[in-house]
């Protein structure tokens, strides 16, 4: 930077002397010459020039004096005051040229930046579809680097099966409407990726009125897709759900039937007649066809649900002797309840059942015997783990967890577990968790 000035400085020293020479011998034609140093140093420096208009009136004036030139005074000193008017008026000029000219640098740059990190895709094409610009936000979805993409045709970022209806189709609507909105297309990323996206585009027009590119923005929608989809699910799980309460009413009458006449049918039976043997079997597929009834009004949530305020590790203290008949011997349950629990709300028989089944899947993943712990604990949720968890809502809660040391499962598993009629069970209902 001060080499640049220096530089300037000694251009401008270099000019004035030989200005000042020629003009010794031939005044009249040779003093315009400083002119020169004076309009470049307002091009330079702007207004600061008049101290060099100045500085040349002063010599042009003593110059001449003192070398007895014949000239008059009166003329040098209106060239003087033309030298300043003129470095005024050209520093005045470059000036506002130059606040011009930051103005616009700084408008396009803020433009640029606007566009650059749009929240959402976008992408410049010429007509034939060659991409000229693609802003961060399409880069880091897309995963490229920016000099992949520019200068490649814009069917490289598509899936394979929408590039022949995007040549034959989409653009050539947009270059007959000049615009499209809301069409939906699929982006491939660079790792395969298939993301859905909508799309808006319009033609960009010449100065002349005439296409000569296109502008297309593009919103992710997949987790529209994905709430959409599980909204579908959900719609269906009702309509299951309202079917299954249906059945579940009407067949829980005919087994309420099924089973008193099983309890009267043992009463004239003797307990050691082959037939007992019989009914006593008879009897158990009823209970557990009772059971999954109730399984099945619980899913539908037909069944009453009897909301209360109550001891969480004393309902889990009472079942404890129940769940280890339950899993076995080769089996250890322990039991991990923080002192001064909060209490909870809800309904004791549905927090029951889902420990129990939790309990009975463990003890399932476990044939060679194992561990389960059962542990309850506060917790209070706050904003930020909210903002990481959308389905978390802040304010205190009461954390029951069961873990055991079983074989595990899938993420394919893991992605099922709370999906009605879904086991791995031979005998499972698929109801457990649902």
């Amino acid at each position: 930077m001060k080499g640049g000035k220096w530089l300037k400085t000694a251009i401008l020293i270099v000019l004035v002397l030989s200005c000042l020479g020629l003009t010794h011998y031939l005044y009249i034609t040779f003093s315009h010459f400083l002119y020169v140093p004076i309009v470049l140093a307002g091009f330079w420096w702007g207004r600061r020039a008049i101290w060099v208009a100045v500085l040349l009136g002063a010599l042009l004036v003593g110059f001449h004096d003192l070398s007895n030139l014949d000239a008059p005074f009166m003329l040098n000193l209106i060239r003087s005051a033309g030298f300043i008017a003129v470095g005024l008026a050209v520093g005045l000029l470059r000036e506002h040229n130059m606040r011009y000219e930051s103005e616009l640098r700084k408008a396009k740059e803020e433009k640029e930046n606007i566009i650059a990190n749009f929240l959402d895709t976008l992408i410049v094409t010429n007509l034939d579809g060659n991409i000229r610009f693609v802003n961060k936000a399409t880069l880091e979805l897309l995963e490229y680097e920016e000099e992949e993409l520019i200068g490649k045709s814009i069917g490289t970022i598509f899936a394979e099966e929408e590039v022949r209806p995007l040549f034959t189709g989409t653009l050539e609507e947009l270059r007959e409407k000049g615009r499209v909105q809301d069409y939906e297309l699929t982006y491939l990323t660079k790792s395969g990726r298939r993301i859905p996206m909508s799309f808006n585009a319009s033609v960009i027009r010449d100065e002349r009125g005439e296409i000569a590119g296109i502008v297309a923005g593009a919103k992710d929608i997949s987790k529209i897709r994905e709430v959409e989809a599980e909204l579908r699910q959900a719609q269906k799980m009702e309509a299951v759900g309202r079917l299954a309460g249906g059945v579940a009413h009407d067949f829980n009458n005919l087994l309420t039937a099924i089973q008193g006449y099983i309890e009267l049918a043992m009463m004239e039976v003797q307990e050691d007649a082959p037939l007992n043997r019989y009914l006593e079997e008879i009897r158990k597929a009823s209970v557990r066809a009772a059971n999954l009834t109730r399984q099945l009004l619980l899913f539908s949530r037909s069944h009453p649900i009897k909301v209360v305020t109550f001891d969480l590790n004393k309902a889990i203290e009472d079942m404890a002797k129940m769940l280890r008949r339950i899993i076995g011997e080769d089996i250890s349950l322990a039991l991990d309840l923080s002192a001064g629990l909060w209490a909870v709300e809800g309904d004791t028989g549905s927090i029951e059942q889902v420990v129990m089944n939790l309990v009975v899947n463990a003890r399932d993943a476990m044939p060679e015997g194992g561990k389960i712990a059962i542990k309850t604990e506060n917790v209070s949720v706050d904003e930020e783990y909210c903002s990481r968890y959308s389905y978390a809502r802040p304010g205190r809660f009461v954390r029951l967890s069961v873990k055991d040391t079983g074989i595990g499962m899938d993420r394919a598993t893991m992605e099922r577990i709370f999906d009605p009629f879904f086991t791995t069970k031979k005998e499972g209902t698929g109801l457990g968790l649902s």
